[in-house]
């Protein structure tokens, strides 16, 4: 299960793309209107009353995130864009296991027992999950790195199934005690040569609070925020309104079927589920969640875990901690915590829910069961084939008028003669048909229209 944006029928917003090419050339006019009634078919679901809602795109830590938000600043989404592409590019910089010279690989590379210096975000998101590995007794361990590549679900890629005595060596580099940090001078310490650190369970939900921070500094009041399913949002999608979040149902086989969906002001959300990231060896599924005690992935029935709060980094962590423990204490924990926690196991065909009570009290909107049993699909789809249908409603119509005036279609060809190459000449080269045999038609043509 993951978190996923609910897209308001009544919601306007102006797509910004993470990267632009330029198009040069002509369009015939039929294309022409169904190139714009595509757009316009594309925005008809959005009312005017909130075209101040922009939307952004992009790529960054292996995934893709989003950005909705509502300005009234005087500052051009492009900039916006630029500003956030670099910061999550410095960030990935930092803490980036598939990047080799990032901060955080140099240090894994290293086989020193000293101290290392280090730079104050990544001994803040260090610290940060050392804490929460204590109160979960090891749980959540961000040495877990050695296993996870073990397991090939890292960038360090392996086949089948690990031996016992791997499985065994690596455990003897894995357990947060073997690392320490220090915040002045920042440094981070292996008490082990052989510790490998992977912030993959922790390093998105920072990012998502470092984008929020960043909007802020650009004077952005109101957004939702989105990175590889890690969500926070801050202010409302509209005046006296609230963003939309989406809990999605987990299931294998189905995609963005919605579970709950809930009303979010200033709030993060982040979900770790087992259903969709792993293995199938010889016949046996292997989850990407890592018991960092056992060493192999975990075997319970939880299969979803979501929980709610103000720092998205916090519940990205939590979110992989109480997946790895078994439901109750999970639970038991969430509760000692002050934690808001949806958690579902999955009991034969069916799921069970657990739910911590201020999670219950959390606002959500009432759901028909049409909702919870319909997939949603991508409505650019059916956008798709109307234009598609149109399309070929106007060439046959071209053609029938063609048929009743004995009249020829400009550009009949296919065009290509409207367009010229780089030094100028026609790009009528392309046709496979022979220039000769262009030449004789065109007089046919002209000698019967005389």
């Amino acid at each position: 299960m993951r978190t996923v944006l609910v897209a308001n029928s009544t919601t306007s917003h102006k797509n910004i793309a993470g990267s632009h090419k330029k198009i040069t050339g002509q369009i015939s006019e039929p294309l022409r209107i169904c190139i714009c009634l595509f757009f316009l078919l594309g925005y008809s679901q959005t009312d005017a009353s909130d075209d101040q809602i922009y939307s952004l795109q992009g790529k960054t830590m292996g995934t893709t995130f989003s950005i909705r938000y509502r300005t009234e600043a005087e500052i051009k989404p492009e900039e916006v864009q630029e500003n956030i592409e670099q910061l999550l590019k410095s960030i990935n910089q930092v803490m980036s296991t598939y990047i080799p010279d990032s901060e955080l690989s140099i240090f894994n590379q290293s086989q020193s027992t000293d101290w290392q210096k280090a730079s104050d975000e990544l001994v803040f998101v260090i610290s940060t999950a050392q804490k929460i590995s204590e109160l979960t007794d090891g749980a959540f361990d961000v040495t877990v790195g050695p296993l996870v590549n073990l397991w090939n679900f890292g960038p360090n890629k392996k086949q089948g199934v690990p031996t016992q005595a791997e499985i065994k060596n690596a455990l003897g580099s894995v357990g947060y005690q073997l690392m320490e940090y220090r915040e002045s001078p920042p440094g981070i310490k292996k008490n082990n040569p052989g510790l490998y650190v992977d912030l993959s369970a922790i390093a998105k939900g920072y990012a998502v609070d470092r984008v929020a921070e960043k909007l802020n500094e650009l004077k952005i009041k109101n957004f939702l925020i989105e990175i590889g399913g890690e969500i926070r949002t801050q202010g409302a999608k509209t005046e006296n309104g609230f963003w939309k979040v989406a809990i999605e149902k987990p299931d294998p086989e189905t995609h963005n079927s919605i579970k709950e969906i809930l009303k979010f002001n200033n709030q993060a959300i982040a979900t770790s589920g087992n259903y969709r990231n792993f293995h199938l060896i010889d016949g046996k599924l292997f989850s990407h969640t890592i018991n960092p005690k056992t060493g192999n992935p975990v075997e319970h029935k939880t299969i979803s875990v979501s929980v709610i709060g103000e720092s998205c980094m916090k519940c990205d962590a939590w979110a992989t901690a109480l997946s790895v423990l078994p439901a109750e204490k999970s639970i038991a924990i969430a509760k000692s915590q002050k934690l808001k926690v949806l958690l579902i196991e999955k009991k034969g065909t069916g799921q069970i829910l657990s739910a911590t009570d201020s999670y219950l009290k959390h606002p959500k909107i009432e759901m028909s069961s049409k909702q919870t049993k319909k997939t949603a699909s991508p409505p650019n789809l059916v956008v798709l084939f109307l234009v598609i249908g149109i399309f070929g409603i106007a060439i046959i119509g071209m053609a029938v008028g063609v048929i009743f005036s004995n009249r020829c279609i400009k550009g009949s060809c296919g065009g290509l003669s409207q367009f010229q190459s780089e030094d100028g000449k026609s790009a009528c080269e392309l046709c496979s048909t022979p220039p000769e045999e262009c030449e004789n038609r065109k007089a046919i043509l002209e000698n019967q229209q005389s």
